[in-house]
């Protein structure tokens, strides 16, 4: 049995832990955890924010607003991250307020579109002129999600939520809403969290 250090980290007045190391650098690149965010382990026993901590790549030359970028991933972490991301897009699945890193968004958007193949194929070869039921009924599921995961990726980039409305707005309005959510998030802290 190795004795790799169990992480904790503060989430608000919450604590959240023991954690392995790999699923701390799944939570930091799902945005999760924060630069500023206090982290310690059972051999840390001090609390530090995560950019001063070794699970911060460099951390004496890291600014408290520069992203964390944990190290890179094997396909198993990319499909942890896949996971983590839509697990937190479903457990917040009507919260319009904070922020949603790309990963999180893009990944949910990845989950749907991948559904949604699954879903048409299956009902193009099973119901044969039938009506779709199982289409709409994912549809009506992941329409809140998918709602408020693009207002706080606009939030991330420091956009009112509102934005969002260019949906209604045929295919220029979406291209829009495609740029903003390419776009970076803002460093550090911003009127959204």
């Amino acid at each position: 049995m190795t004795d790799a250090p169990q992480w904790f980290y503060a989430d608000g007045s919450e604590e959240k832990g023991p954690l392995p190391v790999e699923e701390m650098h799944l939570l930091i690149a799902v945005g999760t955890i924060t630069a500023d965010t206090p982290v310690w382990s059972s051999k840390l026993p001090e609390r530090v924010p995560l950019r001063l901590s070794p699970l911060a790549a460099g951390p004496a030359e890291l600014a408290p607003d520069a992203p964390i970028v944990p190290p890179a991933l094997s396909p198993e972490g990319w499909v942890d991250l896949f996971v983590a991301a839509v697990r937190t897009c479903f457990s917040r699945y009507a919260t319009f307020t904070g922020r949603a890193p790309r990963a999180e968004y893009w990944f949910f958007v990845l989950f749907c579109v991948l559904v949604s193949l699954v879903i048409a194929i299956f009902e193009g070869t099973v119901s044969e002129g039938a009506s779709n039921y199982l289409s709409v009924f994912f549809s009506l599921g992941v329409f809140l999600p998918s709602l408020a995961v693009q207002v706080r990726r606009l939030h991330d980039t420091d956009r009112s939520g509102w934005w969002a409305a260019l949906a209604l707005v045929p295919v220029i309005g979406s291209l829009v809403l495609v740029w903003f959510c390419v776009q970076p998030g803002t460093k550090g802290r911003n009127r959204f969290g």
